[in-house]
């Protein structure tokens, strides 16, 4: 795959032309532009526009001193990507497909810059470490099965963070419930499975709840036996006292809401009459047969004469209105009473009825008059004792049955609190793509490049051999950061690196197994290095790999060297 760069005016460089196919080497000394190029080409692939932190007013310096503008092309298979600026303006020409590549690729991110929490998320997407609903089922117990889909909904919906902080909640409930059916005030789940009342007895633990609530039963019936035949020979009047006790109060209330239904009765008739004097809005009577005028027959104002002719004339609007108001005043008026006289009969029935019960009560006190004598048979209170134990033992029983399901319940709620938390099947799931990674993408590309093995561990550190990234030497470091580099542009299938600052390697051993191990990588590259004036750098195109520039003053061209000279410096 050949991809074809040209820059103008972009910072350093003025012009370069250049061909990646499938490496393109570029040398230089110091402040020629070799970053600028690999800056230029980074950002062609990748789509940005800016540099991280730059904004859009600052374009301008990102032009070549003393020009307007700048620009950055890459051409593969017909189509070309370009970026113009200060405008940071990205376009596609022609036709084909845009080339693949991530930050992490071309250098403009690495994983070091990346939080512990980022680190996870990004190499659980580059790992495609995401776990399956398969994965989760694997860890959960069983009695977890018929719950799985709605929580595994949960997930594809809210996330797994979301999904184990529902899952903690129920688990602060279910320990809720625990304290509550116990009584205790505190959880401990090494305690909780062996919680005992005070109250109980040894040979519950062999016990079956089927006979426990016989012998409750069987109590309890006793206990009501003793109760009826001690009330049989006890009568209690006490009720009957209570009751015979409203008779006069019910007698003088009977007596008031009865006159009040008179009256309101003779109330409900008067209106009835009102309402049949009103005129109706349309009556405006009839013409005499004699003289023509409109006459309409009333009756008398105080309903007890007799009805008169009275002259009337044709009705307007207004007054029509007038008449159908008072009807309807009227109609109200008369329904409330009505409503009124209703409730005054249901009240006069309800007291009646009291005021039975309350003669029946004073009859029957009557009957039963004198205290009874107790004549039980001393059984009650022994009948009352063996219904409390028989009732505390299935009471304990059941707490204990209760108790120990839900103690249960919380041990797998555990279990599945630990799975979504985001050191369970999450990271179960990236360990095991992990150590994939470690073996067959790190390994390989370390020994391609002769050096002792990278590789990442369970928490996600970078380590070479034994010991740990943050104390390897400077120049083992950017050796361990290229090898990465490389290894996830492997792995997100990008179709391109950039690789900057080789020149950290300070031996000829390193650079050339570097070298190699990007060349077997078998992804297009563009390499900078720094040089002396003095020194050799490899021609790549004798061995048919690809091409080494050299860069002077903001100018590309072909580097060339005798075939004897042919070495990594």
């Amino acid at each position: 795959m050949n991809i074809q760069v040209n820059i103008n005016n972009f910072r350093k460089i003025q012009q370069a032309s250049l061909e990646i196919s499938p490496i393109a080497f570029l040398v230089g000394e110091n402040e020629n532009g070799k970053s600028s190029i690999a800056q230029a080409v980074a950002m062609a692939a990748s789509g940005h526009v800016l540099p991280k932190n730059m904004a859009k007013k600052d374009a301008k310096q990102l032009v070549h001193d003393g020009a307007k503008s700048g620009k950055v092309s890459l051409t593969r298979d017909g189509l070309t990507c370009e970026i113009t600026w200060p405008l940071c303006e990205h376009n596609e020409l022609g036709q084909g497909k845009p080339l693949h590549v991530s930050e992490f690729a071309v250098g403009l991110k690495n994983i070091f810059q990346l939080s512990a929490t980022d680190k996870a998320a990004y190499f659980i997407n580059l790992l495609k470490a995401e776990p399956t609903e398969k994965d989760l089922k694997l860890v959960l117990p069983k009695s977890v099965d018929a719950r799985l889909p709605e929580i595994w909904k949960q997930i594809q919906e809210s996330g797994w963070d979301e999904a184990h902080s529902t899952a903690k909640k129920e688990e602060t409930e279910l320990t809720g419930r625990w304290k509550q059916e116990t009584g205790e005030n505190s959880w401990n789940v090494s305690k909780a499975g062996k919680w005992r009342p005070e109250t109980w007895e040894q040979d519950l633990e062999r016990g079956e709840r089927q006979e426990l609530e016989v012998d409750y039963a069987h109590a309890h019936k006793a206990l009501e036996d003793a109760l009826k035949a001690e009330g049989a020979a006890n009568f209690d009047k006490s009720l009957f006292e209570e009751q015979a006790a409203g008779k006069a109060g019910y007698q003088k209330e009977l007596a008031e809401k009865e006159s009040e239904l008179q009256a309101a009765e003779v109330r409900v008739r008067d209106l009835h009459k009102q309402l049949g004097v009103l005129p109706k809005p349309d009556d405006e009577g009839a013409p005499c047969p004699e003289c023509g005028t409109h006459l309409v027959y009333r009756l008398s104002s105080d309903l007890l004469g007799k009805g008169v002719l009275e002259k009337t004339a044709a009705i307007s609007e207004d007054e029509k209105k007038k008449r159908q108001d008072e009807i309807n005043s009227a109609q109200a008026e008369l329904d409330q009473a009505t409503k009124e006289a209703g409730n005054l009969r249901d009240c006069i029935a309800t007291i009646k009825k009291n005021l039975e019960t309350a003669i029946n009560a004073e009859s029957q006190l009557e009957k039963h008059s004198g205290d009874a004598k107790n004549i039980s048979d001393g059984n009650t209170e022994q009948a009352r004792q063996r219904s409390a134990h028989a009732e505390l033992r299935l009471d304990n029983f059941n707490k204990v049955q209760k108790a120990t399901a839900l103690y249960e319940q919380i041990l797998t709620q555990k279990e599945l609190v630990t799975a979504l938390s985001q050191n369970g099947v999450r990271k179960t799931k990236l360990d095991e793509q992990v150590a994939k990674f470690n073996s067959e993408v790190l390994k390989p590309l370390c020994n391609k490049f002769g050096w002792e093995m990278v590789w990442i561990d369970n928490e996600l550190n970078i380590w070479r051999g034994n010991r740990p990234y943050n104390l390897l030497s400077r120049s083992a470091r950017y050796i361990t950061r290229i090898i990465l580099q490389v290894s996830i542009a492997i792995a997100d299938r990008s179709e391109l690196l950039v690789i900057d600052d080789m020149d950290e390697i300070n031996d000829r051993q390193n650079r050339g197994g570097l070298l190699s191990m990007i060349i077997s990588s078998g992804i297009p590259a563009l390499i900078c290095m720094a040089k002396r004036g003095d020194e050799n750098a490899p021609d790549l195109a004798i061995g048919g790999d690809g091409n080494t520039y050299l860069v002077k003053d903001g100018v590309v061209e072909l580097f060339s060297q005798p075939r004897k000279e042919v070495n990594v410096a």
